[in-house]
């Protein structure tokens, strides 16, 4: 059972954390673990800004070119979790340059970096 589960299990908190600081029309992706990611979303009640529920869907190299176009096209206000194993190293470089650590306890989440999208996200 990862982290996160656990986390939401006992008190939510990692979910708490997502709607208080985004609004509801602001997409959050959640790369939690291998097969984390659309529960997350649905319990935090935030649209995933890519085509992909969770990191076990991008295997080949044109998912991952695909799931790089649709952060860039609607970044995230916030990426949860730090389960980045399948999306390759070009979508590592990404999230590393554009989006920063906020929170790294009980789960990484990032956000956004204002020179990279030119607008400040709710912290």
């Amino acid at each position: 059972m990862s982290r996160l589960y656990t986390v939401i299990d006992k008190n939510g908190e990692v979910v708490r954390y997502v709607r208080a600081h985004t609004t509801p029309d602001q997409p959050v992706y959640f790369t939690t673990w291998m097969l984390g990611g659309g529960t997350e979303a649905f319990l935090a009640q935030r649209r995933n800004p890519t085509s992909f529920d969770k990191p076990d869907e991008v295997l080949l190299d044109a998912q991952r070119d695909q799931l790089r176009a649709e952060l860039q096209r609607d970044p995230p206000a916030l990426i949860v979790g730090a389960f980045f194993d399948y999306l390759g190293d070009e979508t590592r470089r990404l999230i590393a340059k554009d989006w920063r650590v906020v929170v790294s306890k009980p789960i990484e989440i990032r956000s956004p970096n204002v020179a990279a999208h030119g607008v400040a996200f709710p912290r």
